[in-house]
């Protein structure tokens, strides 16, 4: 389990805003879950991800950057990987498709669960989103809340103008409310630790 985050970000922005945090999502992002249980219950009990979008459309998955084809039986442990794609065009995409009719031509890579009994506890698992999934996913985890590393927080800050911070709804560091200006100047020079980032929209 990762220790206390440095800071705890809570921000409320439009809708329109959002495409902002993306990179985030693409890189990947840390979330507190409940260890040893499989990648669809984690998914769709814990993250809150509709259980036929996990059906029909996550069609990519791939567990410490090895090909999954059935997430009901793969358990995800401590420090794991996973990484989550909608569709991906060609013999590619359909070689990697998970379940799918050429998943036997990547057998030899295909993740293989291990034996041995599963250790459910409080941990942490690293996720990656790709193509539509993040636009269509980013929200959901975004709310639920990720933990990223301090430089690309501070990575984030830089890209944007001071404006997109004005125009955010509410901003609060560590449960207090705070403005603009003292969330741009919120650094962490060589911090290890992490900052949990949680993100909700309003109209």
């Amino acid at each position: 389990m990762a220790n206390n985050p440095v800071a705890r970000l809570s921000i409320v922005i439009d809708h329109n805003q959002s495409a902002a945090f993306f990179p985030l999502l693409q890189q990947g992002f840390r979330v507190d879950v409940v260890v040893g249980q499989s990648i669809h219950k984690i998914l769709c009990h814990q993250l809150n991800i509709n259980a036929d979008y996990i059906e029909e459309r996550i069609k990519t998955v791939f567990l410490d950057g090895k090909p999954v084809d059935d997430v009901h039986s793969t358990i995800l442990r401590e420090g794991a990987t996973l990484s989550l794609s909608a569709a991906m065009p060609g013999l590619v995409g359909a070689t990697f498709r998970k379940g799918g009719l050429l998943a036997s031509f990547r057998s030899s890579i295909t993740h293989q669960e291990e034996s041995g009994t599963s250790d459910q506890r409080k941990g942490y698992i690293t996720l990656k989103l790709f193509n539509l999934l993040v636009k269509e996913l980013g929200p959901i985890l975004l709310e639920h809340g990720i933990r990223i590393q301090t430089k690309d927080w501070e990575d984030l800050v830089q890209r944007q103008p001071e404006t997109f911070w004005a125009e955010c709804k509410r901003i609060r560091v560590n449960g207090q409310d705070t403005n603009p200006q003292a969330l741009a100047s919120l650094v962490f020079p060589d911090s290890p630790q992490l900052v949990l980032l949680e993100v909700t929209t309003a109209d």
